[in-house]
């Protein structure tokens, strides 16, 4: 029954965003879906066990795969209009930044979600370009999320560098 109300929501929101000018521009939803890197053209994806606690996160091909699949949940807009969410794989696993120079950088991985963990946190941004593709940061504003290779774990860092289509980040929802 769980699967018919799911299916049913991803079929009424794509419905919603066809009939409401605008509605597929609206940024990160809630729901499941997949999140492309533009300029890698591969899917944000769970790999496996790290040995300590959590799974790995690494960009690769998109294939489709469970593997692929996140739970989007927006908590709030902020003052600038901009979504502010977490990213689930499961009802207990959240993307969150991990490292020893945080918040300046840090790389994303599966960890037990804690709704007090500000690394658990992304803010969405819009291109200046193309409205469906965004750019997400952490809890620093323009420390963007990137990957400059497949099978690199996406990572934020605070520094001049413009990583371009490296850290724009396409959400694909199931059904879309």
């Amino acid at each position: 029954m769980r699967i018919k109300a799911r299916y049913a929501a991803v079929v009424a929101g794509a419905l919603a965003a066809m009939a409401v000018p605008g509605a597929a521009q609206a940024g990160p939803v809630e729901g499941p879906a997949y999140l492309r890197n533009v300029g890698l053209d591969g899917c944000l994806t769970a790999v496996g066990d790290d040995g300590r606690r959590g799974a790995l996160v690494r960009v690769k091909p998109c294939d489709g795969s469970f593997a692929q699949l996140w739970l989007m949940k927006v908590l709030h807009v902020d003052a600038d209009d901009q979504p502010v969410f977490t990213i689930r794989k499961s009802g207990w696993e959240c993307l969150e930044l991990i490292g020893e120079e945080l918040p300046d950088s840090g790389r994303l991985a599966l960890r037990d979600c804690d709704e007090g963990n500000p690394y658990q946190v992304f803010r969405a941004s819009t291109t200046d370009w193309s409205a469906p593709v965004w750019r997400v940061s952490g809890p620093l504003p323009g420390a963007w999320l990137r990957a400059y290779h497949e099978h690199e774990a996406p990572y934020v860092a605070a520094d001049d560098e413009r990583p371009g289509a490296f850290a724009e980040w396409e959400h694909l929802p199931i059904g879309a």
